[in-house]
């Protein structure tokens, strides 16, 4: 699960190497907190075992 801007993201979907925060989590809650205005993308790969919420 991590973090990625716009430009990013688009990196991410793209193939292309991209920066993101946070990472690998064995452990929850989990907090990523970031630094900058704009759109975030939550990206979480796996198979739904997930719950996530935003505050």
């Amino acid at each position: 699960m991590f973090l990625g801007d716009n430009i990013n993201f688009q990196h991410y979907k793209a193939g292309r190497n991209f920066k993101y925060y946070g990472g690998h989590y064995t452990r929850s809650p989990v907090n990523i907190s970031v630094n900058g205005a704009g759109r975030w993308y939550l990206i979480v790969r796996g198979g739904g075992q997930y719950n996530y919420r935003f505050y």
